[in-house]
């Protein structure tokens, strides 16, 4: 009788680790089978000019977030760890591009804290040689939405470690184009940061427009923004930002979840739609069902081409974790209480 039930809780032990193994190995190995690049468009000859792996609002946990468990927070931040690991391993992208909100509070982090994040990151997202990684602010690294106020010493530690947040980046025959767009979330009530933000964008518009040699047409001019055009204040803005710009395409991200937006170029523009990309948050953390990553190549003749690439559902395996724990802590409390009554019916007798 005690072999079988030795065997018993053999069984289920090895059950349970298996299932453990399945939520925090197995199930990133199976996704990974169906992450690939897009079939690139427009390919003469050869590799595509670029391949982007995008993430958005990562929202990495590290120590700040001192409301939450540390288990919370560590399992979080895990989490974009291990996806992140197998993504870079799988596809080799040349650019990593994150759409902001990289970290959780870095808005209201102190300076301590600000170290701490940027020792996370580098452990969450390690940056492999010969991959250029990009980052845009948004509004939790940077504040800007709600009553979270920018602050000039928040601002100039961000862009110390991450660059301007207005800025042109060439890779080839392609134009990438960074864009705070976080100052335009509040559209009152702003700070003299806020204003100062906001004409810092205004500025760099201008200079765009009237710079001869970004205005020589790219294979592709690709506009990146945290905030999705549709979700700025006003229809003026956006159309201001598509005309000086003029991108033929968009990613954002800040909502969390995939959207794909078309919009107009302007009468004096060529005729084609600009495509906006939306790009879902990589991080369970936000609530959101279903986690993905964009994936975007650009072809020779400056197509791009973009793919979801989703990621495994995390609260599902959270729950089942909870109750398997809750069922053999059970099971070890009746059996501990067994022993107890069977001892004391011993001493009796």
């Amino acid at each position: 009788m005690r072999g079988v039930r030795n065997a018993c809780w053999l069984v289920l032990l090895a059950a349970c680790l298996l299932w453990v193994f399945t939520g925090e190995v197995g199930v990133f190995y199976l996704y990974s089978w169906t992450w690939a690049w897009p079939e690139t468009k427009g390919v003469v000859s050869g590799d595509p000019l670029l391949k982007v792996l995008i993430l958005s609002d990562p929202h990495i946990q590290c120590s700040f977030a001192q409301y939450e468990p540390w288990l919370f927070r560590r399992d979080a931040d895990g989490y974009l760890q291990s996806s992140y690991s197998l993504l870079m391993s799988t596809l080799k992208p040349q650019m990593v591009i994150v759409l902001g909100d990289i970290f959780a509070e870095g808005y209201k982090a102190s300076l301590q804290e600000w170290r701490d994040y940027l020792q996370c990151k580098d452990t969450v997202f390690p940056v492999s040689d010969g991959v250029q990684f990009v980052v845009l602010p948004g509004d939790n690294d940077i504040g800007g939405e709600g009553s979270d106020v920018m602050k000039q010493e928040v601002i100039s530690r961000y862009t110390s470690q991450f660059g301007p947040m207005n800025d042109v980046i060439k890779h080839g025959g392609i134009t990438l184009i960074k864009l705070n767009t976080v100052c335009h979330i509040r559209s009152r009530n702003m700070n003299s940061i806020e204003s100062q933000a906001k004409l810092q964008l205004d500025t760099f518009l201008q200079q765009y427009s009237k710079n001869t040699s970004l205005q020589q047409e790219p294979k592709a001019t690709i506009l990146l923004s945290h905030v999705p055009l549709n979700e700025l204040p006003n229809y003026a803005l956006r159309d201001e930002i598509v005309q000086t710009l003029r991108p033929h395409y968009v990613f954002s991200g800040h909502v969390h979840h995939s959207d794909h937006q078309l919009h107009s170029p302007g009468n004096q523009h060529r005729g084609s739609p600009v495509e906006e990309f939306t790009v879902p948050t990589c991080s369970y953390r936000m609530g959101q069902m279903y986690m993905g990553v964009g994936a975007a190549t650009v072809g020779n003749d400056g197509t791009v081409t973009y793919r979801v690439l989703w990621l495994p559902q995390r609260f599902p395996f959270l729950i089942s974790y909870i109750i398997l724990g809750s069922f053999l802590l059970s099971i070890i409390l009746c059996m501990m209480l067994r022993r107890k009554m069977l001892k004391l019916v011993s001493i009796h007798s």
